[in-house]
């Protein structure tokens, strides 16, 4: 409840901000690029594309609150739509996250050096694990644009 609370806020607030003070004040943090392809996938596939990229693990789910802030969604769709879109993965962090009191020392201390491999992985390949991802996004927009 806490963790939901407190990304749907912070959520809220930037999809606001951007809606309100515009692409500028995105495009200040936010590689031209990255931005720009953002914008194409959000005009492209719409709501549904912004619910995929927030469901998918690994994309950069705080931009695409500023983006959809950019786009004609009503806040009330866009809430919901973040919402479903980032629960699971909430979810599945708090759940492992109550289970590791319930670990015996050595287990929590396999599970601390798995995150942390996990961790350097993902640091050293974040770039390439994203575009992955987005690529994943694009291609199941692309099929569903094909039905």
């Amino acid at each position: 409840l806490y963790a939901m609370s407190g990304l749907v806020a912070g959520s809220l607030v930037l999809f606001l901000l951007a809606r309100r003070l515009g692409r500028p004040l995105i495009a200040r943090w936010v590689d031209p690029m990255t931005l720009d392809r953002f914008d194409r996938l959000a005009q492209r596939g719409g709501a549904a594309i912004l619910f995929l990229l927030w469901l998918v693990p690994c994309t950069p789910d705080d931009l695409v609150c500023a983006i959809a802030g950019f786009t004609p969604m009503s806040t009330s769709q866009f809430l919901v739509l973040m919402f479903l879109g980032r629960l699971p993965g909430v979810l599945t962090s708090v759940w492992v996250g109550a289970g590791v009191a319930h670990l015996d020392r050595l287990q929590r201390g396999l599970l601390l050096v798995g995150a942390m491999v996990g961790v350097l992985l993902l640091w050293r390949w974040k770039v390439r694990f994203q575009e992955m991802m987005i690529r994943l996004v694009e291609w199941i927009g692309h099929q569903a644009d094909q039905l």
